[in-house]
């Protein structure tokens, strides 16, 4: 046996077994590819020639492929179980996939890229692979992507909660755990740009007197978004001006029972003075609901002045 590894054709071993087929070990000294051929010796000297072709050709090749896996463009967070497996490995002619521990795939011819699909509870995913090459080398490798489907949660009030306001200038309350931005609108539609998670928000509802509903998105990491609202009423316009019930020139007593008009507002206050200034108060109802008060420990002979809002 002849063995030529590239440098030339040396002898490989002898044998005088020639009844049947012969075994002959050769241990490559490297990688690359080699040679072989056999010529027979008779009883009396004479040797075959030596072939034109060898009789067999074979390569060493012992190097595993060599390459990278990662899932998602190596993003570290993704929402949805269906991801994208990148793979760039030299020298691969078959490749095989699987979860963390779990079964693997049949062989498969390789590929740059590969549909896959995480197990469904969040949390860190872990997907394993492996790549052989023609001569049977296999190479192993992993990529591992946090699973997140999990939407933010929370709340938002306007103003705190309030149901009324007079000014469209309002504050957004936050109430959110979970979200890194977040953004708002005033017809669920036409949204502001995505800006960074706040407790609070200046916001200018719409002109108009009416109902308002602010809607608010808030997103994590991953891109789960939670979408809330919250509605107040915008009410600038004033109330009718209260009139108050004619007074006598003179009263009995150290009281006096004050009324006026009722009108379309929710509460009254009414105050009494020593000067039609009003600089010197020296009585006042505070908010009610009523269209009257009762005034007393008024002194005798004194002139007052009263004034309802």
């Amino acid at each position: 046996l002849f063995v030529d590894d590239g440098s030339g054709y040396v002898s490989a071993g002898t044998t005088t077994a020639v009844g049947s087929p012969v075994p002959f070990s050769y241990t490559a000294v490297a990688e690359g590819t080699y040679s072989f051929y056999t010529v027979a010796t008779d009883g009396v000297g004479l040797v075959e020639s030596m072939p034109g072709t060898p009789d067999a050709v074979t390569t060493v090749d012992v190097t595993a492929p060599a390459g990278t896996m990662v899932i998602n463009n190596d993003d570290p967070l993704t929402n949805d179980v269906n991801v994208t497996l990148s793979i760039t490995v030299a020298g691969a002619d078959q490749m095989r996939f699987r979860d963390a521990g779990a079964t693997w795939t049949a062989w498969e011819p390789y590929d740059t890229t590969r549909a896959w699909t995480l197990p469904a509870a969040d949390g860190n995913a872990v997907v394993e692979a492996e790549f052989q090459d023609v001569a049977g080398n296999v190479a192993a490798t992993s990529d591992d992507i946090a699973l997140d489907t999990t939407a933010p949660v929370g709340a938002l009030a306007i103003n705190g909660g309030a149901a009324v306001t007079s000014d469209g200038n309002v504050i957004l309350d936050n109430t959110v755990t979970g979200a890194i931005d977040m953004r708002f609108s005033d017809d669920g539609a036409n949204w502001g740009a995505w800006t960074a998670y706040a407790a609070s928000q200046a916001w200018v509802l719409p002109v108009g007197d009416g109902p308002k509903t602010v809607f608010a998105e808030f997103r994590d990491g991953a891109g789960n978004i939670l979408a809330v609202e919250d509605q107040i009423e915008l009410d600038t316009t004033a109330p009718e001006v209260p009139i108050i019930v004619a007074e006598p020139v003179h009263t009995p007593g150290l009281s006096n029972t004050v009324s006026w008009s009722s009108t379309s507002a929710a509460d009254y206050l009414i105050e009494v003075a020593t000067d039609g200034a009003f600089t010197s108060v020296v009585g006042s109802s505070g908010w009610v609901v009523d269209t009257f008060f009762d005034f007393t420990g008024l002194s005798h002979g004194q002139v007052y002045f009263y004034r309802v809002k």
